[in-house]
């Protein structure tokens, strides 16, 4: 299909610096399966290529712990010694065929994967109280949700806003979208409907191994 030609020649050239030119790219679908382990960058887990095995994570003292946890992580270093992941700072992991995105409360499961693929994560909210003890900013979490938009690697809120961002490369869907009212542009059905339609336009394409 021709989108699928156009997508193939924009990913080659988008992850150009992760992977060889004549790489064959095929639609995710069901059945694909992603390799387990852990990402760390978001070119790894477009090319899926995890660097480093979910077996391979420990706490300090060498004992294996759960990537979901609260346990600072470490890996293996050349002597096999467990070295810290500093800040954990890798981009997610995968278990079972899940993917996990690493945001700043977590890693949170990606629910619905697409070009535009959606999940819940748990979002840090400050709020300026003066009734409040002590400095007077309260600090509470709260549920949200969002959008990583797989052209790019950028994670945008599931919101007006967000869709218009997650939209610029398809002028057509963006210009129906702005030329819906404020208050349908924010509603969640709206916002769910033009997430599935730009799906259903662009491929979500992996390397075939």
């Amino acid at each position: 299909m021709m989108r699928s030609i156009c997508l193939y020649h924009l990913l080659a050239f988008s992850l150009g610096a992760f992977g060889q030119m004549d790489t064959i790219w095929v639609p995710y679908g069901p059945g694909f399966e992603f390799r387990e382990g852990i990402y760390r960058s978001f070119g790894e887990f477009r090319l899926n290529a995890p660097s480093a095995r979910l077996e391979q994570l420990t706490d300090g003292q060498g004992l294996r712990i759960d990537p979901r946890g609260d346990d600072a992580w470490h890996l293996p270093d050349s002597l096999g010694r467990p070295t810290p992941v500093p800040d954990r700072t890798v981009w997610g992991f995968c278990s079972n065929n899940v993917v996990y995105l690493n945001t700043a409360t977590g890693f949170h499961r990606v629910g619905m994967m697409g070009a535009l693929s959606h999940l819940l994560y748990t979002q840090v909210i400050r709020d300026w109280d003066p009734s409040f003890y002590g400095t007077g900013m309260r600090t509470y979490t709260m549920e949200a949700q969002g959008m990583l938009a797989m052209a790019s690697g950028a994670f945008l809120p599931f919101s007006a806003a967000g869709m218009d961002q997650a939209l610029a490369d398809d002028p057509d869907l963006l210009a129906e979208f702005r030329a819906l009212g404020k208050r349908a542009r924010n509603e969640p059905g709206t916002l769910f409907a033009f997430l599935r339609r730009y799906n259903q336009r662009h491929d979500l394409l992996f390397p075939r191994y």
